[in-house]
């Protein structure tokens, strides 16, 4: 696969990821308590959480989210959180940095898509 290519996977698995992010927002915030979206992000932040996933296109992405210690222990929590019968308030807050690291990560992947990085 060409740079181009590989960064254009990786901003459509972010641009996903993204979209499931505000699902899971909007649902926790109309106070859902059991919801396929919310169960299918915490699965993904686990994977995401692994040292080293056997799901190459997770640790593609993961290593693009920036995949140290710090984070990983963040989306384990955010994971944990979510499998929770009703998850604690902070959870919207590390959403939300989470949907912006995910932006700032597909800004970067769009760029280096069109040859700008």
């Amino acid at each position: 696969m060409t740079n181009p290519g590989l960064y254009a996977d990786l901003h459509q698995q972010m641009r996903e990821l993204a979209d499931l992010v505000d699902r899971v927002l909007v649902g926790l915030r109309d106070a859902e308590v059991e919801n396929a979206n919310r169960n299918k992000l915490a699965q993904t932040l686990s994977d995401l959480a692994e040292p080293n996933p056997d799901d190459l296109s997770i640790r593609l992405l993961a290593i693009s989210l920036g995949s140290g210690q710090g984070n990983r222990q963040k989306w384990r929590q955010i994971s944990e959180a979510l499998r929770g019968v009703q998850p604690n308030p902070a959870v919207f807050d590390d959403l939300e940095q989470f949907a912006q690291l995910l932006e700032q990560r597909q800004a970067d992947a769009l760029a280096k898509m069109r040859g700008w990085m």
